[in-house]
């Protein structure tokens, strides 16, 4: 077969299958393509994802399943060498303060979650979104220090985040925990800002908020769902929207991105959909591996993914084409 001109250019939808019947296997990797009226790509797991619900992104395959359809503060420039820290739902890195203690984020004021009937519907009967505030990260992140919701990913804020420890000691109690409750080093100041007051500086805190755990949640969709039916399903910002999701079958997601191109932002998403010998890029190219330079296979090797061809996204920011001789 000749890998030259092999594209995949857009598909609306692609699909995570445990097991396929046709497959073509570039190394540990597994790519499936379906080419018809609708696009569609074929990708394999080879894990079961317990829970889509951030607080429970404990394995790698969920974490990678969260990141797809949600998204996070910061997010990593993999085109930069060393990787460098750039905003996420954030408009900028943070304002540092008091030493390195107080960190004032504003959130970008396009990002929405997706439409869904946690959030009511128009006249039409059609499921709404809205757009993501600094309250959602406050809420987010007190999820985590929630005893009730017994996170592995509580560790980020207990004992980072001036209060969360008092925070979470009340929220083991009987009684329903009282998200309304403050908490002294987490506050929206307004719609579009937030600060964060931490226990002592911590420069590894800004890291942490790359991590699926740390994705913002609407609160409706919580309550309106229930703990464990939120797990059931994924109401994020990210450029796909889980559609379909057959419990140790198969998850469908389809495009949501915003603008026509993926842009830099959506970096966490790329690496989520080619990472762990799972997931496929939606706008894809092959290429010979002769053809690419040796840090483009880097590049892939740091995404834990071995590949006989080199792969290259055709993306205006060239974060892969611009490695191709």
């Amino acid at each position: 077969m000749n890998f030259d001109n092999l594209q995949l250019k857009k598909p609306s939808v692609f699909h995570l299958c445990p097991s396929v019947a046709k497959k073509i296997c570039f190394s540990s990797v597994a790519l499936f393509a379906l080419w018809g009226g609708a696009q569609v790509t074929y990708t394999r797991n080879f894990q079961r994802v317990a829970s889509l619900d951030p607080t429970d992104a404990s394995s790698t395959y969920a974490a990678s399943a969260i990141m797809i359809a949600y998204e996070t503060l910061l997010e990593y420039d993999y085109a930069a060498r060393p990787y460098k820290l750039i905003p996420g739902v954030a408009e900028a890195l943070p304002e540092y303060q008091e030493g390195g203690r107080v960190l004032i984020f504003k959130i970008r004021p396009d990002t929405r979650f997706h439409p869904d009937p946690c959030f009511g519907v128009d006249e039409k009967g059609v499921p709404r979104g809205r757009p993501v505030t600094a309250e959602d990260f406050v809420y987010s992140l007190k999820r985590l220090a929630d005893r009730k919701n017994t996170s592995s990913g509580a560790w980020v804020v207990e004992d980072t985040i001036l209060g969360m420890r008092a925070f979470a000691e009340r929220s083991a109690g009987k009684e329903p925990t009282d998200y309304d409750r403050e908490v002294a080093g987490l506050r929206a100041l307004d719609e579009r800002t937030l600060r964060i007051e931490l226990t002592a500086p911590l420069h590894i805190f800004l890291y942490y908020l790359t991590m699926p755990y740390t994705v913002a949640v609407p609160r409706e969709a919580v309550e309106f769902y229930g703990r464990h039916g939120f797990g059931q399903r994924a109401v994020g910002t990210g450029d796909f929207a889980l559609t379909h999701w057959r419990r140790n079958y198969r998850m469908e997601f389809v495009r949501k991105m915003r603008n026509e191109e993926l842009g830099m932002r959506n970096a966490a998403s790329i690496l989520s959909l080619i990472s762990h010998s799972s997931f496929l890029i939606p706008h894809l190219n092959f290429v010979p591996a002769q053809k690419c330079k040796r840090d483009l296979l880097h590049r892939f090797a740091a995404a834990t993914v071995s590949v006989g061809v080199a792969l290259s996204l055709d993306l205006p920011h060239a974060l892969f084409q611009s490695r191709i001789e």
